[in-house]
């Protein structure tokens, strides 16, 4: 939104809204605006369940008072175009002030997401919530989490702020991919990134699986030119690969989530990078781009 424009109808504060479209994007019309008191500043990704009915969360928000607002866990019917707030998390207990993920349906009429340092399991038929540790470091997953061929959830985190010595300390890492088991709900530390950003610097979005039993994400800095990295995890074998390293002047830099093209091929963007522009601008010289990625041939 363009908030300079005097023509704009928005009446701020705008806190975000759910809008559906036709088949070919168009059309877009608002069926829920977002109040700031049931929810504000939507996160992640809409997600449909099998009962047929769209779920997400609010992000929390830090005003410039100080006062933090609670991640909400929302519903939204499509048949009686009905919304409504399924669960609130205490941000002062769940450590909310870091970004919330997007849910999945880990198994069919539960839906997992994450929270601060913790995940959360809520069953769709009770209308029950169940908190468990994600991780001892207050760091937040980055992107939703994903369910693997072998039936375990995986994600990473990361809190790319602190230095990294060890994972010994708080928030000292710059990235880890965690495994939890819906069965007992234990989470597993699976691979901690190389300090040195050779692995990549803060996983973006959530894990890929275009082929069984390889997941396949993005860090958002790191590698060669610090312009970020794209990897690989073998869930077999436990084997960490990074496969490429983005430049900015000829892939793209700081590359963000990216989608299965369902045609052996993954589709992602870069914040910036791809081409120059004339004249340079004074923050980045480069706008972004959108890359193409063959894992069979590793080419982008």
């Amino acid at each position: 939104i363009d908030y300079s424009d005097p023509t704009n109808p928005i009446t701020l504060p705008y806190y975000g809204n759910i809008t559906k479209y036709d088949i070919n994007g168009d059309n877009g019309t608002v069926v829920h605006v977002f109040d700031g008191i049931n929810g504000k500043l939507p996160t992640g990704k809409l997600f449909h369940a099998s009962n047929g009915k769209l779920y997400g969360l609010t992000s929390a928000y830090t005003s410039s008072t100080g006062l933090n607002d609670d991640v909400r866990l929302f519903e939204y019917d499509l048949i009686l175009n009905k919304f409504r707030i399924l669960h609130t998390f205490d941000h002062a207990i769940y450590y909310s002030q870091y970004m919330a993920s997007g849910v999945i349906e880990g198994i069919t009429g539960k839906l997992y997401g994450a929270i601060g340092n913790y995940f959360f399991c809520y069953t769709i038929d009770t209308e029950t919530t169940t908190m468990h540790i994600l991780n001892n470091y207050q760091a937040s997953l980055s992107g939703e989490l994903i369910k693997a061929s072998d039936n375990f959830l995986y994600g990473c985190i990361y809190l790319p702020y602190n230095p990294c010595p060890n994972i010994t300390s708080i928030g000292a890492y710059k990235g880890i991919i965690l495994k939890i088991n819906t069965t007992n709900n234990n989470s597993q530390v699976k691979y901690i990134f190389n300090c040195d950003d050779s692995d990549g610097n803060g996983p973006r979005g959530g894990f890929i699986e275009e082929t069984p039993g390889i997941l396949t994400s993005t860090a958002g800095g790191g590698g060669t030119s610090n312009k970020g990295t794209l990897f690989e995890y073998n869930i077999t074998t436990n084997i960490f690969t990074k496969k490429l390293n983005f430049d900015e002047e000829v892939i793209g830099a700081y590359p963000e989530a990216m989608a299965n093209g369902n045609n052996g091929k993954l589709y992602g963007v870069c914040f910036a990078g791809g081409s120059i522009v004339t004249p340079p601008n004074t923050f980045f010289d480069y706008y972004g781009s959108i890359f193409e990625y063959t894992p069979a041939t590793n080419t982008i």
